[in-house]
């Protein structure tokens, strides 16, 4: 099946992941190995080296020709089986579904290329050809696709996608061979990944037999149309590994896929790489594959108790209001501190890109509701309020003052239609309110208004490895490790990092606020039998 082309990079969701990695940036403090050596292509990576035009490919059996509208009909026969998107997020296909998609993709591509910019996906459609000039037409058997992130990021992902009349010929491998060596030949990315469902043992085999890594088991991600939930994979590949995967291609890791230089691949074998397979393992991730699928069925399409406003949150000493401009101005302003923001740094190159990022969520959050539809995020201004902002107890500099102060930030940005009942959270704390407990309240009052107020089913954060405080934060909220994405940012001045992801669902947050109010209760008495005991 295709693996996930482009899923999470749109607009203010890709926007909401870059900010994650700030973090309880105030509340980090230095610990781990450390980042890893710097990039030698620096913070811009492979942007500057991107193919303008999806080029022509060929492997062993193989013509791989740019996707035009044209083939897009045929595609969609595909597309349109129950069998074949059996282990896909999405499917099976009304026509407008697969046009939607394809359109898109394949003008966009010819958009950027006419425009001499560097495409952000290379979409293909691959053909087995007549030998000997045997009179057989060409057959379209696969389509295929490298989608290209942020530069930053230097990463792409892959995306495979076999025609059922075509199933366990080892065509899924042979293709997958061919977009790994595009993409660090052509593009010279970094990393590469592809996204797929738990239960899709075939493209799972794929990925395996191709070198990949599993690195993170995302549980009960997406809600197919049947009401099935299905837990996602992420598998990747660095460019230092692909010597090694190469060599096990059975030939020299360029002799799978050229360029439009005529000459056939070597190497690609046929086989049943495509077939039902074992299970990969993974040490990098706490979560079982097992429990990544779960079975019992939810209404589709998911209707979450998505506010059409973001709601103002109280807690003991904050007051989360809905985002505004204005305080935009003074969480960009944070990025200039370096001392209290190194996780800050490693997102943004300026406060002005920080500006930009932030400005589009208040902007989002801002039309969806003047116009009553559910908006893509909700994002709060922590504000320290009335006696808390004057007793000086937490809010450094805010002594004596009743002023409210800004102290943090918290969004919580939604899934698509298909996994429209989750979320991904992210909190932040000013420079200056760091080591006083406002993240963990921050992240506490998102997360409870998450799963009590809008009924999600899952909530998921994203951090640099390193981010010790906002690890912690995370795990005091009951959130669960699933997996670390390696080497997948590339900060300004061109160090490399490691992300982790956590997870939680809804019901470890019935067990998380169990255990919450058992302990506040608990840490209650015993302050009252001390108040007791001194009185005596």
């Amino acid at each position: 099946s295709l693996v996930r082309v482009c899923d999470e990079t749109s607009s203010a969701r890709y926007l909401l992941w870059v900010i994650t990695s700030v973090m309880a940036a105030a509340e980090s403090t230095t610990g781990g190995s450390g980042p890893a050596p710097a990039h030698p292509s620096g913070a811009q990576g492979r942007n500057e080296r991107g193919s303008r035009i999806a080029p022509l490919l060929r492997t062993a059996r193989l013509v791989l020709r740019p996707t035009t509208l044209d083939d897009v009909h045929v595609v969609h026969e595909w597309l349109a089986r129950e069998d074949h998107t059996a282990g896909s997020w999405y499917g099976p296909n009304m026509p407008e579904d697969t046009h939607a998609f394809f359109d898109g993709a394949v003008n966009a591509q010819l958009a950027e290329g006419a425009e001499g910019e560097a495409a952000t996906e290379h979409l293909w459609s691959a053909w087995l050809e007549g030998e000997g000039g045997d009179g057989r037409p060409p057959e379209l058997v696969a389509c295929v696709a490298v989608s290209m992130g942020d530069a930053r990021s230097d990463t792409a992902e892959i995306g495979y996608q076999v025609a059922p009349s075509h199933w366990r010929r080892g065509y899924g491998l042979e293709l997958a061979r061919a977009l790994r060596d595009h993409a660090f030949d052509a593009l010279g990315v970094r990393r590469i990944e592809a996204v797929l469902l738990a239960c899709n043992e075939g493209s799972r085999r794929v990925a395996e037999g191709l070198g990949m890594r599993l690195e993170a088991t995302r549980r009960e991600k997406w809600v197919k149309k049947d009401g099935s939930v299905h837990g996602e994979l992420l598998f990747a590949m660095l460019s230092s590994e692909r010597e090694v995967a190469a060599a096990k291609d059975g030939g020299k890791h360029g002799e799978t896929a050229v360029t439009a230089s005529g000459s056939a691949a070597q190497g690609a074998k046929p086989g049943a790489e495509d077939g039902v397979g074992s299970k990969a393992t993974a040490s990098t991730t706490t979560a079982s594959a097992d429990a990544a699928v779960a079975t019992a069925a939810r209404p589709f399409p998911v209707a979450p108790h998505r506010g059409r406003i973001t709601p103002s949150i109280s807690t003991p000493r904050l007051e989360l209001r809905p985002l505004r401009p204005s305080d935009v101005d003074v969480i960009a302003e944070w990025c200039e501190v370096e001392d209290a923001s190194a996780a800050v740094s490693r997102a943004f190159a300026s406060p002005a890109e920080a500006h930009a990022a932030l400005d589009a969520v208040v902007a989002a959050q801002s039309v969806a509701g003047a116009a009553g539809d559910k908006p893509s995020a909700h994002a709060w201004g922590a504000w320290l309020t009335g006696i808390a902002a004057g007793a000086g107890d937490d809010g450094a500099g805010a002594a004596g003052s009743p002023e409210p102060t800004l102290v943090g930030l918290a969004t919580l940005s939604f899934g698509d239609p298909f996994s429209a009942d989750t979320a991904e959270l992210v909190f932040q704390v000013g420079p200056s309110f760091g080591r006083r407990g406002f993240g963990l309240e921050i992240a506490r009052a998102a997360r409870d208004h998450a799963f009590a107020t809008l009924r999600l089913r899952r909530v998921h954060a994203s951090m640099l490895a390193d981010n010790v405080g906002a690890k912690r934060i995370v795990e005091s909220i009951g959130m669960q490790l699933e997996g670390t994405s390696r080497q997948a940012l590339v900060s300004k001045d061109g160090s490399v990092h490691d992300a982790i992801e956590y997870g939680m669902l809804e019901r470890e947050y019935a067990v998380a606020i169990t255990e919450e109010g058992a302990g506040a209760a608990a840490a209650a008495a015993a302050a009252a039998a001390s108040a007791r005991s001194v009185t005596a």
